[in-house]
């Protein structure tokens, strides 16, 4: 019988061995399928920070042409009020000077 026992204790020791190796396979399917959710959620966060910097930097951008923008059209304005000013301070005399010119020139 003592070989029984022996067997019996050898067929359970297998036993135990078994299940630990099949608990141990399921510990690194579930941690690799861990690791790669993980791995995806960082990916997806990353992805949406940069798109959101990339939108601020956009929107930046767009805010500095347009004010750009706006400062050439005030400065076109002023130029053009200027001129016009300066054409109705002058008018006459350039106008006389013209008459002139042109009467000089018969």
């Amino acid at each position: 019988m003592k070989d029984a026992s022996h067997v019996r204790a050898i067929v359970e020791a297998e036993r135990q061995a078994s299940a630990l190796a099949a608990e141990a396979r399921g510990k690194k399917l579930r941690l690799h399928e861990d690791l790669r959710t993980e791995a995806e959620t960082m990916r997806r966060k990353y992805i949406e920070q940069a798109e959101r910097r990339i939108e601020a930097v956009r929107e930046r951008e767009i805010k500095q042409t347009s004010d750009a923008i706006e400062g050439l059209k005030a400065l076109h304005t002023a130029e053009t009020e200027s001129m016009e000013r300066l054409f109705l301070e002058h008018r006459d005399e350039w106008v006389n000077a013209l008459y002139s010119r042109v009467l000089e020139g018969v």
